[in-house]
């Protein structure tokens, strides 16, 4: 004996929208209404309603004002399901959002709620070279640093300098000395880091960098061994 199985869907009954059949005990309706559509209708008229009975009185454009708005808002229930959700829950879900997360800064992390503070991000302009990542090795072979410098300065200025005042007999740790304190060196330190980022110069920059500062530091060094003797 065969028996033919059978499928049976519930889900449009239990889908349903609640309905009213009878508005009190053996007062019955001789239609259905959704309950729904009959709470949405009988709120917002009776605030619609009343609101311009007061502000205009009663006349004909207050009813008809007053039946319009209702049947719209039953329309828009009806026929937008924003998320696939009811009007009424949608808004009711958007605002326990706003409150929830937007005004308190709230975020969910690991189905727990956490504070959050904001903070304001500001982005500087920079060339597409200090974007660019290079290896340890090829950025110190292209670059060089504030420090560097200075030293290859030194090593250049102070020579010369021992040279053009032999005839003093100064100790050679003296002149040296005079490169580190002079104003014109620290100025040039304090305007290269600003001028460089992380007082990182590339090595084109190197040769005219040199020329600049070569002439005032030894002019500057010159001057206080004139002023010396």
């Amino acid at each position: 004996m065969n028996i033919e199985k059978q499928i049976l869907d519930y889900r449009e009954p239990f889908n349903a929208p609640y309905m009213i059949r009878e508005i009190a005990k053996n007062v019955h309706l001789p239609f259905v209404v959704y309950a729904q559509d009959f709470t949405v209708a009988t709120v917002s008229f009776a605030i619609v309603f009343s609101a311009l009975l007061i502000l205009f009185g009663m006349n004909q454009l207050v009813v008809i004002v007053s039946l319009a708005i209702p049947y719209g808002l039953v329309q828009l229930f009806n026929r937008v399901e924003p998320d696939g959700k009811r009007a009424d829950i949608f808004l009711k879900d958007y605002f326990l959002y706003l409150l929830t997360f937007v005004f308190r800064n709230k975020s969910l992390y690991h189905e727990q709620l956490h504070s959050f503070q904001q903070e304001k991000v500001i982005y500087h302009r920079c060339s597409v070279e200090q974007l660019s990542i290079k290896k340890e090795g090829e950025a110190k072979m292209n670059t060089l640093d504030v420090d560097q410098l200075k030293q290859e300065i030194k090593d250049s200025v102070v020579p010369e300098l021992i040279h053009e005042f032999e005839s003093l007999k100064a100790r050679e740790e003296g002149f040296y000395e005079l490169f580190e304190t002079d104003d014109e060196v620290i100025l040039m330190k304090k305007t290269l880091f600003r001028q460089f980022a992380d007082g990182v110069i590339p090595m084109s920059e190197i040769p005219k960098l040199k020329e600049q500062y070569q002439s005032l530091i030894k002019q500057s060094i010159r001057k206080r061994i004139t002023r010396l003797l």
